[in-house]
């Protein structure tokens, strides 16, 4: 996946993620982190938002570096409040800024 990334081949990215999920592989903090740095190089933030969601309902703590990334993403995109959401949700997490 990091790979695939790398080259900015994020759809393939995406397919490999899915087939692990599909033969029952969890996603882990690094997978999440790859994708979801991905989405946002992309300009993705509702895919980069929703992997934020899953990595905090599967008990994964993001990286302030990577919430932010997501939060500026969706600020870029227009969506403020849904950046306002994530961050609340980050400080709910004592997931703070550095």
């Amino acid at each position: 996946m990091v790979g695939y990334c790398k080259q900015g081949r994020l759809s393939d990215a995406i397919k490999v993620m899915d087939n692990m999920e599909y033969n029952g592989m969890e996603p882990n903090e690094i997978t999440y982190g790859v994708m979801i740095d991905a989405y946002c190089k992309e300009k993705r933030c509702s895919e980069a938002r929703n992997l934020i969601d899953d990595m905090l309902d599967n008990k994964f703590l993001p990286s302030s570096t990577l919430c932010c990334k997501v939060i500026d993403v969706l600020c870029e995109d227009g969506k403020v409040e849904n950046a306002c959401h994530l961050w609340k949700r980050m400080l709910d997490k004592n997931c703070l800024p550095r």
